[in-house]
Order: C-alpha cells, then structure tokens, then sequence
C-alpha cells in the first residue's frame, strides 16, 4: 500500500547521493515510481524511522542518532531533480559540447 503526504522539499530531512543502487537491489523496482534500479542511476535512501527497537526509538524521541529503517528510491523520486549536479561521492559526469 501506498501513503501520500502532503509536503514540501523544504520539509525533507538531508538525503546523501550514492551514485547507483546496491548490487542486491539492481533491477528491482523503486519504490515511489515502480521503475527498475538501472546501474549508473543515482538513488537515496530515505529514513523511516527506528523501528521495533526499544532502545533505538527512545533514542530517536530523544533526537539522538539512531540507525534507521531505511528504503532505497532514485535519486529524482526523491528530489524532483532530474539531472542533479555531481556530489562529492561519485566523480564528474563527462559532457557533450
């Protein structure tokens, strides 16, 4: 089942760039817009929270860092980007004159 929440960008927590999808998950479908993970596309992880774990969600209600459930989406699902600029975790994309 799929949840929608209104929202805004400015609303969104921090998300790292990773340059392509872990190698368990390529050819698996995102979540958010039911397309495969494709090598050399970029994707996030979006947190979820703490999960069942006690200890872990009294740290969340504390704000305190916590490893949290996450789920992996594209980059641009994420973001709106479709062509985001290059992060310090993958080198320059090479351009056409």
């Amino acid at each position: 089942m799929t949840f929608y929440l209104r929202t805004s960008m400015s609303n969104m927590p921090s998300l790292r760039r990773f340059a392509e999808a872990n190698s368990t998950t390529l050819g698996q479908e995102c979540p958010a817009c039911g397309q495969p993970f494709e090598k050399a596309q970029p994707v996030t992880l979006i947190p979820l929270g703490p999960g069942r774990d006690p200890e872990e969600r009294a740290r969340a209600r504390q704000g305190a860092f916590f490893p949290a459930v996450a789920m992996q989406v594209h980059w641009a699902c994420a973001t709106g980007e479709d062509d985001p600029p290059a992060s310090p975790d993958e080198p320059p994309q090479a351009t056409q004159s």
